[in-house]
């Protein structure tokens, strides 16, 4: 869950709605995202793959 009081991360990061799902590598690169909740499973793939 991305959050913050001012929204300014949604605003940068384009977020639309809450249930959208970005994966973010520690740089802040965006490496995975889905415009639904995702899976437990796609999201454990996607953190081997770092």
């Amino acid at each position: 869950m991305l959050w913050s009081e001012s929204s300014e991360s949604w605003r940068h990061y384009a977020v639309r709605r809450n249930s959208d799902f970005w994966l973010l590598d520690a740089k802040g690169n965006r490496i995975g995202d889905s415009p639904q909740p995702t899976d437990v499973r796609t999201v454990e793939d996607l953190l081997q793959n770092l």
